[in-house]
């Protein structure tokens, strides 16, 4: 298997996304990064915008590999 067939990119935006809920789920719905510490809570959310940044442009690129758009 080709890493950067269609399948591949969708292996990489699936991931993406279960990792982007895992991490928005399990660490910025803890209560401690949630509601006690709020330096954490601004970096954790600097984190999940890169990493939703990062499923936007995969998505995109994935889109004009295969012409999915347009």
């Amino acid at each position: 298997m080709s890493y950067n067939d269609e399948f591949g990119y969708h292996e990489v935006i699936h991931t993406t996304h279960v990792m982007l809920c895992m991490w928005e789920d399990h660490i910025l719905g803890h209560g401690v990064v949630d509601m006690d510490e709020p330096e954490l809570k601004d970096l954790g959310e600097k984190i999940s915008s890169l990493m939703s940044d990062f499923y936007q442009e995969i998505s995109n690129k994935s889109d004009e590999k295969f012409n999915k758009r347009g």
